[in-house]
């Protein structure tokens, strides 16, 4: 479902390689770079996979399994080592032995210091075994791009600004209060919050900086998406990403609710000058993708609209790596 060929014409990527890994903080914009690098090397004819950093299939990380580990009294930085690099042989053994293209979110970097971090393992600990990562992964000849801010609380602000106060900072202060970090470091509120992701930086600039491979850092605070997608296709060889199509034909043929037949779950379809977008507390846009088919922006889901009478579509059917969501919807009269 995550990998696809159209038979079009392959494009030849300067940097062979067979994973290339993003990494940043929540906010840094590494789920919508993943997944739209993704769709440009599927569309380049490539066959490619984006492993999303929430997806079920998330080869290193899985889940709810980072929170329990992060709450866990372990005490021994061996036993995640172990984990990790034993993941990450596998997925290298996987790989070797095809074409495929791994976009790895938040796998190499990222994730791995926050969660060893928060378990309050020391830096020595962290970096050693990013050291045995990157020899595993050394014959897929990988490629790191890192986005990060220069000030990590501004940047935690904003983001904590941008989406619901309870569905994202207020769980994530919850989240840190239960690790074994904040009780030893006596962190607490959106300040120890920023604390400990300066702490994960810090780190993970020195790992960074130790990779022996391509690498691309950018700073991000400026939010210019298309010139930091313009520096990654360059450093990948690749042509430039295309924007995102803001013209949809008619698109009150989109626009209505649509329900879950088998909950009392249902989400918004809306429009405006840009496009297509769900209308939630984040105005998720909808990338247009192929006839009517589209991708929810930054989540591993696939829209696609059918049914359509009397100028408009009747249900909509997705696709992705939200195993809890059912396939169909249903329009409903509001």
């Amino acid at each position: 479902m995550n990998s696809r060929s159209d038979g079009r014409q392959k494009l030849p990527i300067m940097i062979p390689t067979k994973v290339i890994c993003i990494d940043g903080i929540s906010g840094s914009g590494k789920s919508t770079t993943s997944q739209r690098l993704w769709l440009h090397l599927l569309k380049s004819g490539l066959s490619a996979r984006w492993l999303y950093e929430h997806g079920p299939d998330s080869p290193i990380w899985r889940g709810a399994e980072r929170f329990r580990l992060s709450e866990s009294g372990i005490t021994d930085p061996s036993i995640v080592h172990d984990l990790v690099v034993s993941r990450w042989k596998t997925l290298a053994a996987e790989l070797g032995t095809g074409s495929t293209i791994a976009v790895m979110e938040s796998s190499l970097l990222h994730s791995t210091v926050g969660i060893m971090l928060a378990m309050d393992f020391d830096q020595s600990a962290i970096l050693n075994c990013l050291e045995e990562v990157n020899q595993v992964i050394g014959a897929l000849s990988p490629v790191s791009i890192y986005l990060f801010a220069n000030d990590v609380g501004s940047a935690l602000r904003a983001v904590c600004d941008e989406r619901r106060h309870d569905q994202f900072e207020a769980p994530l202060i919850e989240l840190l209060s239960k690790t074994r970090y904040a009780k030893t470091h006596g962190l607490d509120g959106f300040d120890g919050a920023a604390q400990f992701f300066r702490h994960c930086r810090d780190i993970t600039d020195l790992a960074f900086s130790r990779l022996e491979f391509p690498k691309l850092a950018i700073e991000y605070s400026a939010r210019d998406w298309k010139s930091y997608e313009r520096q990654i296709t360059d450093f990948l060889g690749l042509p430039e990403i295309p924007p995102v199509a803001d013209h949809v034909d008619r698109p009150t043929r989109f626009v209505g609710r649509y329900k879950d037949p088998t909950s009392d779950a249902d989400f918004v379809v809306a429009a405006d000058d840009k496009g297509l977008y769900l209308d939630d507390a984040r105005g998720t846009r909808l990338m247009y993708d192929r006839g009517s088919t589209f991708y929810v922006n930054a989540v591993w889901l696939e829209i696609s609209f059918e049914n359509e009478s009397g100028g408009s579509f009747e249900r909509v059917a997705l696709k992705g790596h939200l195993d809890h969501l059912s396939p169909v919807w249903i329009r409903v009269s509001e």
